[in-house]
């Protein structure tokens, strides 16, 4: 057995053992683990950020998915040339929620893409721009966007998760979102959101459009299990379109 199947077998077993937690996605991204395809990202790796990782898969289909395992550390979005432009069937997973930590401010962020998962790591996000957010997505239709056991910190009024188009089915699980904005914003309408398990803390003075969860454009919200909490009076959920559905 050559040393890439060794490697692959290895990762494999990690992954199994439930250290990305990959196992719980439905997402046809989960399928990265089992076709060997993992790109490592590190200090010591052929890659030292997500971006060039990124950049050198140009085969990833819902047959040939990617999975872009990051090594503990703190990576400075800007260093990689930032934003992080996620690409369709190609997830990120750290190999601890706390040993990875990514450093976001403006636009320097996390653009979302279609059948993508993201695992296991940090992303502590800062300042404002016209594209900002510590998750984004401009994607005309968002489609099977997993989230999964991140801790997101916002140190401003922007979102930690935002959707500016139209969503195709999100699910985010097992999260903790620490935020003076709004915690995940459904601003375009779409199929279906599903939250489980996942955490909002809201903190700030101003109260007047902070929420820990907002839908707009007919959106379906299904909010299963977690919490939502402040000291300073937050609304926890706000529907412009009388269309969230769903309990705390």
């Amino acid at each position: 057995m050559d040393k890439n199947n060794l490697r692959r077998n290895f990762m494999q077993g990690i992954i199994a053992a439930g250290a990305v937690g990959m196992a719980a996605m439905a997402s046809p991204a989960k399928a990265a683990v089992r076709v060997g395809n993992v790109n490592n990202v590190g200090t010591t790796r052929d890659y030292t950020n997500v971006q060039a990782a990124l950049a050198a898969i140009t085969d990833a289909t819902a047959n040939n998915p990617y999975l872009i395992l990051v090594d503990p550390g703190v990576y400075t979005i800007a260093n990689g040339g930032g934003p992080i432009n996620l690409k369709s069937y190609i997830s990120v997973a750290g190999v601890d929620r706390q040993a990875v930590v990514f450093v976001g401010d403006g636009n320097n962020n996390f653009r979302c893409a279609s059948y993508v998962n993201l695992n296991n790591f940090t992303l502590e996000y800062t300042g404002s721009g016209n594209r900002s957010g510590a998750l984004r997505s401009d994607v005309s239709n968002l489609q099977d966007f997993h989230v999964d056991h991140l801790f997101i910190t916002v140190d401003s009024n922007r979102p930690a998760i935002a959707t500016h188009a139209y969503v195709d089915r999100m699910e985010i699980r097992d999260t903790t979102i620490v935020t003076q904005g709004v915690g995940i914003d459904i601003a375009a309408g779409g199929r279906g959101v599903y939250i489980h398990d996942t955490n909002i803390h809201l903190f700030g003075t101003s109260t007047a459009a902070h929420h820990g969860i907002r839908g707009s454009g007919y959106c379906r919200i299904y909010v299963f299990g977690g919490k939502i909490g402040s000291g300073y009076g937050y609304r926890d959920l706000t529907d412009t379109t009388h269309d969230i559905v769903g309990v705390l």
